[in-house]
């Protein structure tokens, strides 16, 4: 029998994992067993962990984006806009998390994909444009698109104008997410000023934190910021350090000296959540299944990143 040549019994393995992936993120495996789902599921099931008995019955409610408003024409939804987020404090969530970008000319907006072409009217504006990534265009072009509401566009807030609006009333807390490497410590400060750190906590992927835990361990106050790293699906080779070692996680949890641990339901798994808690890192979950978040507050998550957070309040 003719043996397989090398190369292509590597591209057979490398399809093979790429369709197991794209199953796991597509069917979340909400029924392995040993409960979990996603790879937390997998986690779980190829290390016999026990049924869930870590319930938490009051998580942090914190509102992703804001809250979800459906786009013109069926393109999904979109927050981080004034709306948004007084529909979110409406609520009575705990928290409120917005993205946050950099454009060209350095000024920080409330925005959350690197193409503004999903949720803005941009091809409207400019019909012949080459570049569409939200870092090429100045703070003047930026502010001549609107977010594709069907009652009507609505501006892209600047940072400095959204904490103007809300920061007269001392209950609403923000989560920054910071989505641009090009953010520096500098930025923040000019936008929001010094941070309370008992009102804003900074999310964000490594790359986007390094400069504020860098400024923290250089500086006397080593209470400048409140940190959370995200743990990205698509970040580096996070999907397989998760499988095999979880651990790496909270390893960079305490390089940057995060305080909480932001994982993708696909994330989740009881190991890894009791590991955080040891180490005195609070998780938090996004990307759950909203009808039933109960499948990850059981395991003890700390609190939940949601769109519809109204809804899920109501579930405790």
């Amino acid at each position: 029998m003719k043996r397989i040549p090398l190369r292509y019994q590597i591209l057979c393995l490398m399809i093979l994992i790429s369709c197991l992936g794209w199953i796991i993120h597509r069917y979340n495996f909400a029924a392995l067993p040993n409960g979990g789902h996603g790879l937390g599921g997998i986690h779980n099931w190829m290390h016999a962990e026990t049924s869930f008995d870590k319930h938490t019955s009051n998580p942090l409610i914190i509102g992703h984006r804001g809250v979800w408003i459906e786009l013109r024409g069926g393109r999904g939804g979109a927050g981080n806009t004034i709306r948004a987020i007084r529909e979110a404090i409406a609520t009575g969530v705990d928290w409120i998390e917005i993205d946050v970008r950099k454009s060209r000319d350095g000024v920080l907006f409330l925005f959350h994909d690197e193409d503004v072409c999903r949720v803005t009217d941009a091809k409207r504006v400019w019909a012949d444009r080459q570049s569409w990534e939200f870092s090429s265009l100045e703070s003047a072009e930026i502010e001549m698109l609107g977010i594709d509401y069907p009652e009507g566009r609505e501006a892209i807030p600047r940072l400095e104008d959204a904490m103007k609006e809300f920061s007269g009333d001392p209950q609403v807390n923000f989560v920054l997410d910071i989505k641009d490497e090009r953010i520096e410590p500098e930025d923040l400060k000019k936008a929001v000023g010094d941070l309370n750190t008992d009102r804003f906590i900074l999310f964000g992927k490594e790359s986007c934190l390094k400069p504020f835990a860098k400024k923290e361990k250089e500086s006397n106050d080593r209470n400048l910021y409140t940190l959370g790293y995200t743990a990205l699906w698509t970040e580096n080779n996070n999907k397989f350090d998760y499988l095999f070692a979880h651990e790496f996680f909270l390893r960079k949890c305490d390089e940057l000296g995060c305080e909480y641990l932001v994982l993708p339901a696909l994330f989740l798994n009881q190991d890894l959540i009791d590991d955080a808690h040891d180490a005195n890192c609070k998780v938090l979950a996004y990307g759950i299944d909203e009808k039933d978040p109960f499948k990850v507050t059981d395991m003890g998550v700390d609190g939940l990143i949601v769109d519809d957070p109204s809804g899920v309040i109501s579930k405790y």
